[in-house]
C-alpha cells in the first residue's frame, strides 16, 4: 500500500526527507518523549536501510540519518520522485509487514509527461537532457 509519493525539494535531498502531513497516520511516530525513532525500509532491489524519523519545528516528521546516506548511495537528485509504501510478507502463520522505497526518475517525456524510470534501472552518470520530445511513428 503507497503511504506517500512527493518530487524531492534541494531541501529533502540535502537535509532530510520532509514527511507529508497524511502520511503521519501510516507511520510510527516517536511517544513518550522520545525525540527519534529507527525506521527499517527495503529499497526496490532488496536493499535494507534504516532511517532515523525525527520531529522538526512545523509539527511534521523528517527522515534524517540514514537517508542521506541513502540519497548518496543512489544518486539521489532535485526533481526525483520517491514513493513509500507497506508490503506484507507471509511467513508460516505470521504476517510480516515492512516498509518500502523505490526512487523514480524521468530521463525524457512523451508526449509532454514525465516517464518515470526505478533508479536503480538507469545509468549512474547523469543522462544528457533530451532537447526534443521522442515521437514514435507507426
Amino acid at each position: 500500500m503507497e503511504i506517500f509519493s512527493k518530487l524531492l525539494t534541494i531541501s529533502d535531498v540535502t537535509s532530510g526527507l520532509l514527511i507529508p502531513t497524511e502520511a503521519l497516520l501510516h507511520i510510527p511516530i516517536p511517544k513518550g518523549g522520545r525525540h527519534h525513532m529507527g525506521l527499517v525500509v527495503n529499497d526496490s532491489i532488496g536493499q535494507v536501510w534504516k532511517f532515523h524519523l525525527y520531529p522538526n519545528s512545523h509539527d511534521t516528521l523528517a527522515f534524517t540519518e540514514g537517508w542521506l546516506e541513502f540519497v548518496k548511495a543512489k544518486g539521489v537528485r532535485e526533481g526525483d520522485k520517491v514513493i513509500f509504501s507497506t508490503g506484507n510478507n507471509q511467513d508460516g502463520a505470521i504476517l510480516h509487514e515492512y516498509y518500502c522505497i523505490v526512487v523514480m526518475r524521468s530521463p525524457f517525456t512523451f508526449q509532454g509527461e514525465p516517464i518515470y524510470m526505478d533508479v536503480e534501472e538507469l545509468p549512474r552518470k547523469r543522462l544528457p537532457i533530451p532537447t526534443t520530445e521522442i515521437i514514435f511513428f507507426k
